[in-house]
């Protein structure tokens, strides 16, 4: 039979590459340390308190070769693990950046004289851009030969989004360059954002001040997968999520449970 045969594809259902982003302490790193069978690829100390396998065993990723290698370990060899965490990926993209102004840029961020550096023309963020597709094409073979999910965690961040039918707007978005961002967002099946549900208060006779306190109206964390422009979040077709769910891992995976059926 032909692979060009003309004939309704058979649905092969895989583990998701989810992205979470949101604001420090709210609960990133426990929901991943969740996850059954998972292995943290950190950058950052904060599993440090938590009891989970991770990649180095000791310390922290501290270059863009160290992310790399841990991929290639859980790639060459055997092991029982189902899910990989990197936390953060603003930590692996600041890893990236380096190693690309080391490489391309004599180590310079700053233009000097006879020397371009990173920050020139938003050229070292583009060439980071490019290299970031090498983290991306490991984490896709380990899900393909592997069979492992991948959760990327990261901080939440503002970028401005150009608007053509009116004036530009800032929207919540991992705290990463937008090259490297746009990427992670073509990339990723589930992208959610993990936030808490407030309300802004003004104080009485201050309406017209612009000001107000903000009050958290409860103490529920939610993972948010509704996108707009607030925010960027949503789900790839066949790993389809309500608008929004609690941040815990065991409500994610009955989730995402219904798809592998």
């Amino acid at each position: 039979m032909s692979e060009w045969e003309l004939k309704k594809a058979k649905k092969k259902p895989r583990p998701p590459r989810t992205i979470l982003f949101g604001e420090p302490k709210i609960g990133k790193s426990t929901f991943a340390s969740n996850a059954p069978g998972v292995v943290f690829i950190p950058t950052e100390d904060g599993i440090s308190g938590l009891d989970v396998m991770q990649l180095p065993s000791d310390g922290v990723c501290h270059s863009w070769e160290d992310v790399l290698k841990a991929i290639r370990v859980l790639l060459e060899t055997d092991h029982d693990r189902k899910w990989v965490a990197l936390d953060t990926i603003n930590g692996v993209a600041d890893l990236c950046a380096k190693h690309v102004c080391d490489r391309d840029f004599g180590g310079n961020w700053e233009s000097r004289k006879g020397q371009e550096g990173f920050n020139a023309w938003g050229r070292g963020d583009k060439a980071a851009a490019q290299e970031f597709k090498r983290l991306l094409s490991g984490l896709d073979m380990l899900r393909e030969k592997k069979g492992m999910g991948c959760i990327l965690l990261a901080h939440q961040g503002l970028q401005r989004s150009g608007n053509a039918l009116g004036e530009d707007f800032q929207k919540f978005t991992a705290d990463i360059h937008k090259n490297s961002w746009s990427l992670l967002v073509g990339w990723a099946d589930h992208i959610a954002h993990a936030c808490r549900d407030y309300m802004v208060h003004v104080p009485q006779g201050k309406e017209d001040s612009g000001k107000g306190v903000a009050k958290e109206m409860s103490t529920t964390r939610w993972l948010v997968f509704e996108g707009g422009p607030g925010r960027d979040a949503g789900a790839r077709a066949g790993y389809d999520m309500p608008d929004r769910i609690e941040l815990s891992w065991s409500t994610y995976a009955d989730n995402i449970a219904k798809h592998f059926k």
